[in-house]
């Protein structure tokens, strides 16, 4: 910096021994001397007093080339400077705010993906309803056998009390009037015995029958509760996925709004200033007579026609989008909630598993 305003200084009183060096020096300087906005405020400022004091005692003909060069160099690199400033925080704005997109993208296609799981819950859990309506008529069936066998149980027992069963060992038979009665009580006592081992045969079988299906029905139960599981899982991962990526993003975007907003209004003004600059070389370069020397450089302070291209070096970067909706959850088995679907007359759930692996939901912040 200082090796740069000792070369402009020299125009306040000689022209360079090269002006070909003391332009690659100018030039050196301008462009990449200055490693920050800040920095090359700082010349920018430094350089418009030094201008400042040459209007104060003019300079001499042979300095107006290389105040030319100066100027070129102000219009074609230090303001294409400023302008691939703007350009780089325009491009790594659209970067950032472009991963919101792809984040919601991303979770969008995994909870596609989950529609696949979701599928198989529904029907996993209509396997299940129809199989406990299917046991609803086997313990339906069961009970009917139950109280047929009862029916034809409490007639053997009634038979068996008959008369007959109770003669003794000297019953007198020959003499006996009551044989036909007796007759008639033993073909009844046979005929119960007959039915009851029809309706306890018919009994068993819908036990089997009933206990066969329960078995059956507890395992679709089982397979329900598993995909239904696995389907809680996948969907909390899917959202914590999504909440982490969103606010990582958010972070990373965020963290730049303090940065670009001061440096888009420090470009601005380095803008005007060059432009400023600019005006001063003019004013120095066709103005002899002090007195109009010092007006021309008045009118480039308070003029601001040469600073409308200036609005074009800022920046505003967009808002923070809002996050996505989350899909919900779906309840877990074992948790309170969830449900199984109606469970017709006659039937139980078998013991519930447990579900283990379902995240805690992640908060966006």
């Amino acid at each position: 910096m200082t090796q740069l305003l000792t070369a402009v200084s020299v125009m306040g009183a000689t022209v360079f021994a090269s002006r070909s060096e003391s332009t690659a020096l100018l030039q050196s300087q301008l462009v990449g001397g200055q490693n920050s906005a800040a920095e090359r405020s700082e010349y920018l400022t430094s350089m418009k007093q030094q201008f400042m004091d040459y209007a104060k005692n003019g300079v001499p003909a042979e300095a107006v080339p290389f105040l030319n060069q100066v100027k070129g160099t102000l219009q074609t690199q230090v303001l294409q400077l400023i302008t691939d400033e703007k350009d780089s925080h325009v491009t790594s704005e659209g970067t950032m705010f472009d991963a919101f997109a792809s984040n919601s993208g991303v979770y969008s296609d995994t909870n596609n993906a989950i529609e696949t799981p979701r599928l198989a819950v529904f029907e996993a859990g209509r396997t299940h309803a129809d199989c406990r309506g299917l046991e609803s008529i086997d313990f339906g069936e069961k009970e009917t056998a139950q109280d047929d066998y009862d029916v034809d149980e409490a007639t053997v027992r009634t038979r068996s009390d008959a008369t007959v069963a109770c003669l003794g060992a000297d019953y007198n038979w020959r003499e006996s009037t009551a044989l036909t009665t007796y007759e008639t009580e033993i073909q009844q006592y046979k005929a119960a015995v007959a039915a009851i081992i029809g309706t306890r045969d018919t009994l068993t079988t819908k036990i089997s029958e009933l206990a066969a299906q329960k078995l059956t029905c507890d395992g679709n139960q089982a397979t329900f509760e598993q995909e239904a599981c696995a389907l809680s899982i996948a969907q909390a991962e899917s959202n914590n996925v999504y909440v982490a990526a969103y606010n990582g993003a958010m972070y990373t975007f965020e963290a730049q709004f303090a940065t670009w907003d001061e440096q888009s209004g420090d470009r601005f003004l380095q803008c005007q200033l060059v432009n400023t600059l600019i005006c001063y070389i003019d004013a120095l370069a066709t103005h002899d007579d002090q007195a109009d020397l010092q007006g021309a450089v008045d009118l480039c302070e308070t003029g601001s026609d040469s600073h409308a291209t200036c609005d074009a070096v800022q920046f505003s970067h967009r808002a923070t989008p809002a996050a996505g909706l989350l899909s919900a959850v779906p309840t877990a088995p074992g948790a309170a909630g969830f449900d199984h679907g109606t469970m017709p007359a006659g039937t139980a759930l078998a013991t519930i598993a447990e579900c283990i692996g379902v995240a805690a939901a992640t908060a966006f912040n």
